[in-house]
């Protein structure tokens, strides 16, 4: 039988390695933008575009998920109703 206290993980130890991949995963993207800006200069208008929408995906999950997900899990149920 497995161990109850192993399988018990505080959900916010995921945090880290969620954010290691999401910047991952924004390095890989950037680098794949920046050469396709090199091989075609006259569209470096979309990649520019692109990224900023990422990058203010990436600012809204931390600022806004991150401490929003925490203020809920302070919360009592009972406020609720």
């Amino acid at each position: 039988m497995p161990d109850e206290s192993r399988m018990k993980r505080n959900p916010d130890s995921h945090d880290g390695a969620t954010l290691f991949a999401l910047f991952g995963v924004l390095a890989v993207a950037l680098g794949v933008l920046g050469i396709s800006a090199l091989v075609l200069p006259n569209l470096f208008g979309i990649p520019a575009i692109l990224v900023s929408m990422v990058l203010f995906g990436a600012f809204h999950y931390v600022v806004w998920g991150r401490r929003l997900t925490r203020r809920l899990g302070q919360s009592d149920p009972d406020d609720d109703q």
